[in-house]
């Protein structure tokens, strides 16, 4: 289940948004840190001796001046190496977090209409129907309701067969685990996990599970309790 949470029409266009309109929306990836390389420029000391031997005359002096500007040089050069490999490692890292938050977040429908939006659209049933292939409406009308089940969500059924030895069905899933679906569900069917690790992620729970039904294995993430990625493998 997700909330709505915007819905604007403009001459030739409806966007319909749901759960904040999906990752990046409210200015998500601003707030991040973008994994680019902070490197050291010069310090202080180093310009000051940079200055120094432009005018030194005396040979033992601009040496030694020579001798430790070189020494500060190669201590930032060293420095800046060590940061630039933290930050890539960084990267990686937010970009994996990334992932997992986009996976957790809402979406957007831009509906276009190139004559114009019709009358028809502008009224909630209508709409209904026209997002009646991706989106289930919990309180729709019967006319609504009544659209025939989507061809995208009878192919994800066909896809993924339940196991021949499924436990008692899952009301509307008959038996097949699909995202969206509750620990619960998925639990009722592949039973308890043979792996788990748990973490917490922007203050969600972030669940990671492993099922074994036979010679088939399911890995799963969960975000609070909701499936929102899996992969059915076979041995």
């Amino acid at each position: 289940e997700v909330m709505v949470t915007k819905v604007k029409v403009t001459p030739k266009l409806i966007e319909f948004q749901l759960g904040g309109g999906g990752y990046g929306t409210f200015g998500d990836l601003l707030s991040e840190n973008n994994g680019g390389a902070v490197y050291e420029g010069k310090g202080t000391r180093e310009k000051n001796l940079e200055n120094d031997l432009k005018g030194e005359k005396d040979p033992a002096k601009r040496r030694a001046i020579a001798e430790e500007l070189d020494k500060l040089r190669r201590e930032r050069e060293r420095a800046n190496l060590g940061s630039g490999a933290e930050q890539r490692q960084a990267a990686q890292m937010a970009i994996a977090q990334r992932n997992e938050k986009a996976l957790a977040a809402g979406s957007c429908f831009n509906v276009h209409y190139s004559d114009g939006v019709p009358s028809s659209a502008l009224a909630p049933e209508g709409f209904r129907k026209v997002l009646a292939e991706w989106v289930e409406f919990g309180d729709a009308e019967p006319a609504a309701a009544a659209v025939p089940a989507a061809p995208a969500a009878a192919a994800l059924t066909q896809s993924e067969p339940a196991p021949a030895a499924a436990s008692a069905p899952v009301s509307g899933t008959a038996n097949v685990v699909h995202k969206r679906s509750k620990l619960s569900e998925v639990e009722a069917i592949w039973g308890a996990p043979t792996s788990s690790t748990t973490a917490e992620e922007n203050g969600m729970k972030l669940t990671k599970n492993t099922y074994k039904k036979g010679a088939r294995t399911l890995e799963g993430t969960f975000v609070e309790g909701v499936l929102v990625r899996y992969a059915i493998t076979e041995d």
